[in-house]
C-alpha cells in the first residue's frame, strides 16, 4: 500500500512538473513576444526617422546638382539610398505586424485588438554567476524535474510489482507465494495428491510467466526512463553553457553599441557646431544625423538580443523572465 501511494504521489508530481514546464514555456514565449513588439514599434519609428532624414539628404543633393555643385552620380546615390531606407521601413512595419499577431495569438485575443504597452524593455545589467545558474537550473528546470519524477515513479512501480508476487515453482510443481509461510496453508503430500495436478501446474506456470513479464516490463520502463534522464542531463548542461555564453556576448555587444551611439552623438554635436559657422555643408550635417539614427537602431537590435539571451537563461533555470 505504501509503495502504491508513493508511486501515485510521484506520478502526480511528474504531471505537475510537466504542467509547470508548459506554463514556463508559455510565459517565456509571451514575454519575448511582448518585448519584441515594443522594440519593433521603436524600430519602425527609427526607420521612419531614417527615411525622413534620407529624403532631406536627397533634396540637398538635388539642390547641389541644380547649382552645379554636385554631380548626377551624387544624386543617383542619394536616390538609391532613399529607396533602400524605404524598403527597410516597409520591412519594419511588416515585422511589427507579425510581432503583434504572434503576441495576440499567445494572449488568445482577436487579431484586431489594439496593443497598449505599459512596460519598456530594460536590460538586466547584472552578471550571472555560472555556478549558481547551473545549480539552480539542475534543481528547478521543470523538464528535468519531470524526467526525474517520472523515473522515480517507475522505480516505485517496479518495487511494487516485485512485492506483489514472487512466483516460483517448487519440486512438486506447486505454486508458491510469500503467503506459504503461514502454517495454516496445507503442505503435506496427502493434500497435494488430492489436487488436479495438471491444472495446478498449468496455473502455476502461466501465471508465473505473466507476473515475471510484468516485472520485466516495469524494469524495462524504468531503465528507459533512467537512460533518458542520463542522456538529457549533459545535453541540458551543454545548452545552458551555450545560453550563458550567448548572454555574455549579447551584453558585451550591447555595451559596444551604446559606446557607438555615444560617439555618433558626439560627432553630430561637432557637426552642428561646424555647420553653424559655415565650416560644414548641409549634406555633411545630414550624414551625421543618419549616423546617429543608425547607431540608435544598432542599440535597439542589441537590446533585443540581450533581452532574448537573458530570458532564455531564465527559462532554462525554471524562472519567470517577467520577474526583475
Amino acid at each position: 500500500m505504501i509503495e502504491a501511494l508513493k508511486q501515485g504521489g510521484l506520478a502526480v508530481k511528474a504531471n505537475e512538473a510537466a504542467l509547470e514546464d508548459a506554463k514556463n514555456e508559455l510565459i517565456y514565449n509571451t514575454t519575448l513576444a511582448y518585448y519584441r513588439v515594443a522594440l519593433l514599434k521603436e524600430k519602425e519609428r527609427l526607420a521612419q526617422k531614417d527615411v525622413t532624414q534620407t529624403k532631406r539628404k536627397q533634396n540637398a543633393a538635388q539642390v547641389k546638382r541644380d547649382q552645379a555643385l554636385g554631380t548626377d552620380t551624387d544624386l543617383l546615390q542619394a536616390d538609391a539610398l532613399l529607396a533602400a531606407k524605404e524598403t527597410l521601413l516597409l520591412r519594419a512595419k511588416q515585422e511589427r505586424d507579425q510581432g503583434e499577431s504572434t503576441l495576440l495569438t499567445l494572449l488568445a485575443l482577436p487579431r484586431n485588438t489594439a496593443i497598449t504597452l505599459s512596460d519598456t524593455p530594460k536590460i538586466d545589467t547584472h552578471s550571472l554567476d555560472e555556478t549558481t545558474v547551473f545549480e539552480t537550473a539542475l534543481q528547478q528546470n521543470p523538464f528535468l524535474k519531470q524526467l526525474t519524477l517520472s523515473r522515480d515513479a517507475l522505480g516505485a512501480s517496479l518495487r511494487l510489482q516485485k512485492k506483489k508476487w514472487f512466483p516460483r515453482i517448487d519440486g512438486r510443481a506447486q505454486y508458491g507465494t510469500q503467503a506459504e509461510t503461514d502454517e495454516s496453508f496445507p503442505q503435506n503430500d496427502e493434500f497435494v495428491e488430492s489436487l488436479n495436478v495438471g491444472a495446478a501446474m498449468s496455473f502455476t506456470f502461466f501465471d508465473g510467466l505473466k507476473r515475471e513479464g510484468e516485472i520485466a516490463q516495469a524494469k524495462a520502463n524504468w531503465l528507459k526512463s533512467h537512460y533518458t534522464l542520463q542522456n538529457a542531463t549533459p545535453q541540458f548542461e551543454d545548452a545552458l553553457k551555450k545560453a550563458l555564453d550567448d548572454d555574455i556576448l549579447a551584453r558585451e555587444n550591447y555595451r559596444a553599441e551604446q559606446a557607438g551611439l555615444k560617439a555618433a552623438r558626439a560627432l553630430k554635436t561637432a557637426a552642428d557646431a561646424r555647420y553653424a559657422v559655415g565650416e560644414q555643408s548641409e549634406l555633411d550635417l545630414l550624414s551625421a544625423d543618419l549616423a546617429v539614427t543608425q547607431a540608435e537602431t544598432n542599440v535597439l537590435n542589441a537590446t533585443w538580443s540581450s533581452i532574448a539571451a537573458r530570458a532564455y537563461v531564465l527559462r532554462l533555470m525554471g524562472q519567470n523572465p517577467l520577474k526583475e
